[in-house]
């Protein structure tokens, strides 16, 4: 419901609803997992407010074609005259209730899990926990921290498998964590029988891993796998799995400032900054990288980490 108040003191800035289909791509771009819900304006009796919701419903409902985690919630239809103070603005307390209800008529399948994707699209994720693995080589467990409150452990050299809907191209991104024993598991993405993505779990907190390839629309077989086990009397490498996404492709890579390679003596100054204070990367801290003048350096592209 952004623009409430702007449109309410009858400010309606050209270009509005296209800086608000902005914002969702940022937000996707930033949280490839998140649902995001988009909502129409209550028609307060001010211009611009019909044309406003009109142009947010086109724009909205073009993307929901091809991102399965966005929706698009119509409270103009939920507020009715009636429901505005004297104001104009501000709701009355039916008002409000209604637009609770509107709300949680939208939250509520989300939240339990039964909430499908827009146009009945297939749902294009998969819980770990509900991968096929053999006994032996590891089982679903309970897990506060993983999405659906359990994840896949997998304890011995192993596969996992399952298949996945994709109604449009996609990459797919598995997000994992680990215990190290000298050294990261490996953890083997197989699409379709064929070696995707092979990457060190080094962390024990969730990561994102993200294919670089992109897979064309359809039923897709995906397996994940640890490569290297290794159990000593000290330590135990274990990969933990908590879910497989269907992702929008980006065209995109990401590369750390601070690991440049400068050609010669002239070194590279760096600050961290807390998250959110300057536009760089997204993750627990942020450097920023000042590098001297006429100095050349080499990049080199890595798969794209997002982290949780």
């Amino acid at each position: 419901m952004a623009g409430t108040n702007d449109l309410g003191w009858a400010r309606i800035p050209q270009g509005a609803p296209q800086r608000l289909e902005q914002l969702v791509k940022e937000l996707r771009l930033a949280s490839p997992l998140s649902k995001i819900l988009v909502a129409t304006i209550p028609s307060a009796p001010y211009p611009g407010v019909t044309t406003y919701n009109t142009e947010v419903k086109r724009l909205i409902q073009a993307r929901m074609a091809s991102d399965s985690k966005l929706w698009l919630v119509d409270m103009n239809a939920a507020i009715k005259p009636e429901h505005f103070s004297g104001d104009h603005t501000h709701l009355t307390q039916a008002g409000y209730d209604a637009m609770a209800a509107k709300w949680w008529s939208q939250l509520q399948p989300l939240l339990s899990g039964s909430m499908q994707p827009p146009n009945n699209l297939p749902a294009e994720r998969i819980e770990a926990e509900g991968l096929a693995i053999s006994s032996n080589l590891g089982a679903a467990i309970s897990d506060g921290s993983a999405s659906g409150g359990r994840s896949l452990m997998i304890w011995s050299n192993g596969t996992a498998s399952g298949t996945i809907n994709l109604s449009t191209e996609r990459k797919l991104l598995v997000r994992a964590r680990a215990t190290q024993c000298q050294g990261a598991p490996s953890l083997r993405i197989n699409i379709d029988g064929q070696n995707m993505l092979q990457a060190a779990v080094s962390h024990a907190n969730w990561q994102d891993y993200l294919t670089p390839s992109t897979l064309r629309s359809g039923t897709h077989t995906v397996s994940v796998s640890l490569a290297n086990d290794l159990r000593q009397s000290s330590c135990d490498r274990n990969l933990w799995i908590d879910v497989i996404e269907a992702v929008a492709p980006k065209h995109a890579v990401r590369i750390d400032a601070e690991s440049l390679s400068l050609n010669g003596n002239l070194g590279v100054q760096c600050t961290t900054f807390r998250p959110g204070s300057i536009p760089l990367v997204i993750g627990p801290t942020l450097r920023q990288c000042r590098v001297p003048d006429k100095a050349a350096f080499q990049l080199k592209a890595q798969p794209l980490k997002i982290p949780a």
